[in-house]
């Protein structure tokens, strides 16, 4: 880049620092700093107040299947992987509510559907499981790695 051109951009970046100062000035904005947030946007609280909640509350009564063709424990939150993926779908749910337009079409979509069909699977966290007879998956088998098989964290000294 030329000097002419980069002094050009200097004035253009200078005219325009100027043009901002005076608008804010003239609008009595604030001048944004890193400890002040740039939006009083207010979250608003979420409908229900946990995961469990929302299971009994909401989810459990709107999905209601027949058992048999579909997967469930009474006991979902004796189930680590049915833990996650519902707190998932609540917290995603309780986001997505707040949208009128696309916010249910995009959470039923998107998240509910993929994740009911793991849950409630038959190769799901709830695979051995009767409605409201409770039986957990065995855990997967792991074998200890060999002392030396990951590398040392950078800055050790071997």
């Amino acid at each position: 880049m030329t000097p002419s051109a980069v002094a050009e951009l200097d004035a253009r970046l200078a005219r325009l620092e100027s043009s901002y100062e005076a608008l804010e000035e003239a609008l009595a904005l604030p001048s944004p700093t890193p400890a002040t947030p740039t939006s009083d946007r207010q979250v608003p609280e979420p409908l229900y107040p946990d995961v469990e909640a929302w299971v009994a509350g909401w989810f459990s009564p709107t999905f209601a299947r027949r058992l048999g063709t579909t997967r469930w424990c009474a006991q979902w939150w004796r189930h680590a992987e049915a833990i996650v993926r519902l707190e998932a779908l609540w917290r995603s749910w309780e986001t997505l509510r707040l949208d009128p337009n696309l916010g249910m079409a995009t959470w039923l979509r998107d998240h509910l559907d993929p994740q009911r069909q793991v849950l409630m699977g038959d190769s799901g966290p709830f695979q051995a499981c009767e409605g409201a007879e409770h039986n957990p998956p065995p855990d997967l088998p792991v074998v200890p790695s060999p002392a030396d098989h990951w590398p040392a964290p950078e800055g050790d000294a071997e």
